[in-house]
């Protein structure tokens, strides 16, 4: 079969409001440095918006945000903004909203990001997405208020916008960086005439001497191409850095760094060969990029310096990059993590696992660090996010990496939206902290509170619960480190932050955990270490009286008998559920599936001849995973002078509620968990809506439904619940059964009632489903048609026979992604006289993927689309609408898609149904493996009603091919979109030309308009009136002169308007490669 990859680049905006659109963002400045100063005196960001209304607007409620994902990222308070008026937002990250001197708490990207304006009901009211940007040059509206976007040169904030950009010169490749088996030929071009492509191979910066490009470039293996524009000796473009990885095999995602190879190895500047140089003057320039999925998923310039402390002389190094306007961009604009939804990165590291890695420790896992993190996360812990990566340098594979957030102020900001901070890491062998963001003025107060008082006070306590302390992150923090046997710690690598201006109380963040889970032997006595009063060489060789500050806290919060019970109970329901030995191990089993694929290579290429040593490490982990909640609680028990474990077994409730046990809620019951006899544990009943608590099933307990009881042996524990009175209630409605494109809800209610779902990307939502035909108490509604990886937000609403109406609060879910593609057959189509299908055979994969294959003929083009609602189409461009016939010519078609095509039952398409729609056109259907089995010919012409007839071809096992009208199913019916939708095009990259189909649910006024990231537009590719239906369009990469425009990026834009008055606006990123 043929191999055939599909590339799609996604992008689209929201729909602005039905009426007109008068407010607008009319100008930004993403890159300032010199253009204007805020009240603080500091060059930010800043947006500028623009009414162009005959009516002020008061902004109270309205949002603005740099993430699509999330719309209310910053709100406006009440301020005006008159007819014909301007106003300022400073993008700075500061958060004011003060009406004088507006601050939103993002920044904006000059490498290019999303940016949309909405309603206080959270339509769009503007939004699009920029391309990069330059220095103390501003991108906005030319004139105010339209929809055609320039670059200008000086900018004009709050006040018109004037156009004297200068032409801007470009660079292009005909090849996008990635991986690529086989030879790659790489050609070059710019639109200046007379520009000179200079560049280099080896990383370092070109400049007017370098080599002279005069044609394509041909790459065997891993090559970092380099490129810039001159002009008479003049530099007249930045530095373009392409990374091919050429007959190498990654198997992870892709981290590409370029940089001239004396930053790195060079014996006086170098940092690789100079580890110990920190600080700015050990800082060097790189471009880097993240390709995944075959797809650079982003490039940024940036600064590069060593990272760590002692792992600064192993042979592969940490490495940390610095995103900065003196580079040409702030900020990195890219969810990194797929733990965390943050999408704004000031610094990045790129971690070798210190004292974890094979180029330096025979018990190397380098999964340990991660291990601890993953855990953690799941209970909430604050986490350095990861990822693993290959790392590629200059032309050299430089290993497995683990992409980490680095904690630092930025992290803080970030993650909890705190400025004002004290942010502090442990230091050897002193109390005193490393600073490194704020001061040591309530750190010396908060330890100064420890010496001076008797925690066993209850006073004193809550003094430090609710001023120096988060008793939860606290206690969940040392819990993580002890029960993995961290020896290198708490004296070290140790952080912890406050906030100045909010809530007080310390917390701590997890890092660098590298010395956990294996290092030490699974009975290792951690608790000791971490709670030890005195100085124990036998625990650790380099003990001493220095390090002991780093248990006071622990030591002194256990001496409270309060405090004491809940670490004992926290432990205990820790080790019940998330340090469970199977969680533990899954988390493991993740992290194992993301890495393993890459291991092999990260051997070999740091010299481990012993492959076999890695897998015996993590056994050495999953052992030490089974074997220590044993020594744990012995452990525990010895520490507190308890007597051993009793079994505490929830059972199902009569009734509808749950069971809360001391800090957790089990969900799957029956549920059964060891803790300590002698400590007391909590149990409390929370009753569902609509009833209430009665009873535990032991008579002997308190009727009471939050109980204490100080086990002293295996207890069976069962609350009893009650219908609270005739109240019409519902249950929290729970999703089960996502898919790409479905998702299924189900809920309960204590009457009979009829159902009903309203569902959409935002809190409008927008669609509903209809009210169920049936009264019931169990109630399951399947949505469907629903957009692949995306966020929707749902609510169920009931109706009783009394018409009593109820609603549930918003929830959420997302829809899963659509799995890679994966080429399963080759389909041949001769249209000269018949159509011939050649090994008609896919492979069962999980489910089949929304894909788009094009045929390609000398006039027209015809889309072969596959569906995950089962149905197939032939699309002629202009479907719905009387055209000439069609003229046979010869094509083929490439049929690519992972799982069965629609409708089949087995992976030799037995029943699969594809369907013709076309007008006025004879086909002749033949299916053939070299001899014709069967076939038919029929004339597909306009029904009666002026929609297409539908066509149905079935292919048999074994008994050939026929050709029919599908029964019981009108054109109208079958083909009738259910939503407004905008396919995305394909091909995508594309070369001579690239189609798109749109679902229209009813007549009304189409337009397409193809821009560029300047905002310029480029050619009108249709205006017409439009019925409903499905239509096709194309756009053969020329201007609106006729003229072949430059490879590079440009903006579908389509504008519906109904002629019910409903208006729609989509915006599609296509990819042009000469």
């Amino acid at each position: 079969g043929l191999s055939l990859a599909f590339l799609v680049v996604l992008w689209m905006s929201g729909s602005p409001a039905a009426s007109a659109q008068t407010l607008v963002i009319n100008e930004l400045l993403a890159s300032n440095q010199a253009a204007n100063v805020d009240e603080d005196n500091e060059a930010s960001d800043w947006i500028e918006l623009y009414n162009a209304g005959s009516v002020a607007v008061n902004l109270a409620g309205y949002t603005i945000t740099d993430a699509a994902n999330d719309p209310a990222q910053w709100t406006f308070p009440a301020v005006t903004l008159a007819p014909r008026a301007y106003l300022l937002v400073w993008a700075s990250g500061k958060d004011r909203a003060n009406p004088a001197s507006l601050h939103t708490n993002f920044k904006l990207g000059a490498g290019g990001e999303f940016l949309g304006l909405y309603s206080p009901t959270g339509e769009v009211v503007d939004s699009f997405t920029f391309g990069p940007q330059t220095v103390d040059v501003s991108f906005g509206r030319l004139p105010d208020g339209s929809a055609n976007f320039a670059f200008m040169q000086t900018p004009t904030p709050a006040a018109a916008n004037r156009g004297d950009a200068p032409a801007e010169v470009t660079l292009t490749f005909s090849q996008p960086q990635g991986v690529y088996q086989g030879n790659v030929t790489v050609a070059m071009a710019t639109n200046h005439p007379e520009g000179e492509i200079r560049y280099t191979l080896n990383g370092n910066e070109p400049w007017a001497q370098s080599a002279l490009y005069s044609q394509p470039l041909t790459f065997s293996r891993v090559t970092v191409l380099r490129a810039r524009v001159f002009v008479q000796g003049e530099a007249k473009t930045s530095i373009a850095s392409r990374t091919y990885i050429v007959n190498d095999n990654p198997q992870l995602p892709i981290i590409a760094i370029a940089t001239a190879p004396a930053n790195f190895w060079d014996p006086d500047i170098g940092i690789y060969v100079n580890p110990f140089g920190e600080g700015d003057d050990w800082e060097r320039p790189v471009d880097v990029a993240f390709i995944e999925n075959g797809v650079t998923q982003f490039a940024a310039p940036a600064g590069i310096r060593i990272h760590g402390n002692s792992s600064r002389v192993d042979a592969k190094k940490s490495l940390r990059l610095y995103f900065r306007s003196d580079y040409g961009q702030s900020y990195l604009n890219y969810r990194v993590f797929p733990q965390k939804t943050l999408s704004t990165f000031k610094r990045l590291v790129l971690y070798a696992p210190s004292g974890d890695q094979a180029s330096g420790s025979s018990t190397f896992t380098m999964i340990d660090d991660a291990l601890t993190h993953s855990v953690w996360h799941e209970v909430g812990g604050i986490i350095s996010a990861f990822r693993p990566v290959a790392l590629y340098l200059n032309n050299e594979y430089w290993g497995l990496y683990w992409i980490r957030e680095r904690i630092d102020d930025e992290y803080i900001i970030g993650n909890f939206g705190i400025t004002d901070m004290d942010l502090h890491r442990a230091q050897w062998g002193t109390s005193e902290p490393e600073l490194r963001e704020g001061d040591a003025v309530f750190w010396d107060e908060t330890f100064g509170f420890f010496e001076r008082n008797d925690l066993r006070v209850p006073a004193n306590y809550e003094q430090v619960k609710n001023r120096y302390v988060h008793i939860e992150n606290f206690t969940d923090y040392h819990i993580m480190n002890i029960f993995g046997a961290n020896w290198d710690w708490p004296h070290n690598n140790l952080d912890r932050f406050h906030d100045r201006a909010g809530d007080p109380r310390w917390r701590w963040i997890m890092w660098d955990t590298g010395a956990a889970w294996r290092h030490a032997s699974p009975d290792h006595p951690t608790l000791t270490w971490a709670t030890r009063d005195e100085v124990r060489t036998d625990l650790k060789f380099n003990d001493d009286e220095s390090l002991l500050w780093s248990t006071f806290m622990l030591r002194r919060l256990l001496q409270n008998s309060e405090y004491r019970q809940f670490f004992i109970n926290r432990f205990a329901d820790l080790m019940n559920t998330t340090l469970a030995s199977r969680n533990v191990e899954s988390h493991l089993n993740q992290l194992l599936a993301m890495m393993m694929p890459e291991i092999e290579r990260e051997l070999t290429r740091w010299g481990l001849e012993d492959h076999s040593l890695w897998e015996r490490n993590i056994n050495a982990v999953r052992n030490f995973i089974y074997e220590r909640p044993a020594y744990q609680r012995e452990q525990i028990m010895e520490k507190f002078g308890l007597s051993g474990m009793a079994t505490v077994t929830i059972l199902p409730p009569e009734g509808e509620g749950s069971v809360t046990l001391n800090t957790i809620t089990p969900g799957n019951l029956p549920w059964q968990g060891e803790y300590f006899r002698g400590v007391p544990i909590t149990v409390r009943a929370n009753p569902s809506p609509g009833y209430a608590f009665q009873q535990w099933n032991d008579p002997s307990l308190p009727a009471q439904p939050e109980i204490s009881i100080n086990l002293s042996r295996d207890i069976e524990l069962q609350a009893i619940f009650t219908t609270e009175s005739d109240t019409f209630f519902l249950s929290t409605p729970v999703i089960s059964a996502v898919t790409t494109n479905s998702a299924t809800i189900e809920w309960r209610t204590n009457k009979p009632a009829l159902a009903q779902v309203e569902y959409g990307a935002t809190t409008a939502y927008g669609q509903q489903t209809p009210w169920s035909a049936t009264y019931t108490t169990n109630h399951k509604v399947t949505l469907s048609s629903l957009s692949a990886e995306t966020l929707y937000h749902f609510r169920v609403r009931n109706r009783d026979r009394e018409d009593n109406e109820i609603m549930s609060a918003d929830s959420m879910f997302t829809t899963r992604a659509v799995s890679p593609l994966r080429v399963a057959a080759r389909v041949e189509i001769d249209l000269h006289n018949e159509w011939e299908f050649f090994a008609c055979r896919v492979f069962n994969q999980s489910e089949a993927a929304n894909i788009t294959a094009v045929v390609l003929t000398t006039q027209d083009e015809y889309a072969f689309d596959l569906f995950r609602n089962g149905r197939s189409f032939i699309v002629t461009p202009d479907v719905g609408e009387n055209n000439d016939d069609v003229t046979a010519r010869e094509v083929t078609l490439t049929f690519a898609g992972q799982g069965l095509p629609p409708g089949a039952s087995d992976e030799n398409g037995e029943d699969n149904d594809l369907d013709w729609q076309a007008h006025a056109m004879q086909i002749t259907v033949h299916f053939s493996d070299g001899n014709v089995l069967s076939g038919a010919a029929v004339n597909v012409g306009d029904s009666d009603d002026g929609n297409p007839n539908l066509w149905a071809v079935d292919l048999l096992l074994e008994g050939g091919a026929a050709l029919g009208k599908r029964e019981a199913e009108s054109a109208q019916t079958a083909s009738l979109p259910t939503e407004f939708a905008l396919e995305p095009n394909y091909p995508n990259p594309f070369n001579a030309s690239t189609l798109w189909r749109i679902d229209l649910l009813e007549s009304g006024q189409l337009r397409a308009v193809i821009y560029n990231l300047q905002g310029q537009k480029v050619v009108d590719v249709a205006e017409q009136r439009r019925p409903a239906g499905q239509h096709a369009m194309r756009w053969d990469g020329k201007n609106a002169a006729g003229q072949q425009v430059s490879s590079g990026v440009y903006l579908l834009r389509l504008i519906f308007e109904a002629e019910s008055g409903a208006r729609q606006m989509v915006t599609r990123r296509l990819i042009l490669l000469r």
